[in-house]
C-alpha cells in the first residue's frame, strides 16, 4: 500500500468514525439516536446499538426479518426503533431515562460485504448521551451534611487549641535561685556561743 493510500484511509477513517454527538438530558426525558450506515450500498441485515464505554453492552439488536428489535432487559419498554432498510437509517428512541444510562452510544451495521465480516461496521457518529439528575445536590439543602461538618470543624477547633495549650511553652515564674538570694544577703550569727 502506498503512503499516500494510508493517508488517505486515516484521513477519512478520522472524519467518518470520529464523530461522536454529545446529548445531554435529564433524568425521565428520551432522546433519540439517529444511526446511519457509514457503507453505502451494502446490503445490511442487521444493526445493534451498543454501549461502549461505562457499561459495555448491547443495548438493542435488530434484524431485517424481524417485526421488533431484541432489547436488552434493563431497556425493555424504554426503547423504541425505526428502521428504514432502503436508506440504511435506524432511529432509536429511549425513554424515561436514568442516571445508568449515561455511556457512549454506537451502531453498528451488519451487512453481506465480505469487508464487513461477522464484526460489523459502526455507523457514522457515536452518541455520548449524559443523564443528569432531577435535581443537582446541594450541601446547603442536605442538613445532616452541614450539621455533620460544621460538628467536625468545631471538634478539629476545640483539639487545635488543646494541643496549642498543652506544646504551647509556659512561662515560668520569675523565682531568683536560693544561691544568688545566699549571696545578697548577710548571713545571721547566733547571739549565743
Amino acid at each position: 500500500m502506498k503512503f499516500s493510500h494510508v493517508i488517505v484511509w486515516l484521513v477519512s477513517s478520522a472524519t467518518v468514525y470520529g464523530n461522536i454527538v454529545y446529548l445531554r438530558r435529564q433524568t425521565s426525558d428520551s432522546v433519540e439516536l439517529p444511526c446511519a450506515c457509514s457503507d453505502i450500498g451494502a446490503r445490511v441485515f442487521a444493526v445493534a446499538v451498543t454501549r461502549r464505554w461505562l457499561d459495555p453492552i448491547r443495548v438493542l439488536y435488530l434484524h431485517a426479518e424481524a417485526d421488533r428489535g431484541s432489547p436488552h432487559y434493563a431497556y425493555r419498554g424504554r426503547i423504541f426503533e425505526k428502521w428504514d432498510v432502503g436508506k440504511q437509517r435506524v432511529s432509536v428512541n429511549i425513554t424515561h431515562l436514568r442516571g445508568n444510562d449515561t455511556d457512549i452510544y454506537q451502531c453498528v451495521f451488519f451487512h453481506d460485504s465480505s469487508a464487513a465480516g461477522y464484526g460489523g461496521v459502526p455507523g457514522v457518529v457515536e452518541f455520548f448521551l449524559h443523564v443528569d439528575p432531577d435535581e443537582p445536590c446541594s450541601c446547603y439543602d442536605y442538613k445532616p451534611l452541614v450539621y455533620s461538618l460544621s460538628a467536625a470543624v468545631l471538634l478539629l477547633f476545640v483539639c487545635v487549641l488543646g494541643c496549642t495549650g498543652v506544646f504551647w511553652p509556659q512561662k515560668q515564674p520569675d523565682n531568683q535561685p536560693i544561691y544568688e538570694e545566699m549571696w545578697g544577703k548577710v548571713p545571721v550569727r547566733s547571739a549565743k556561743r
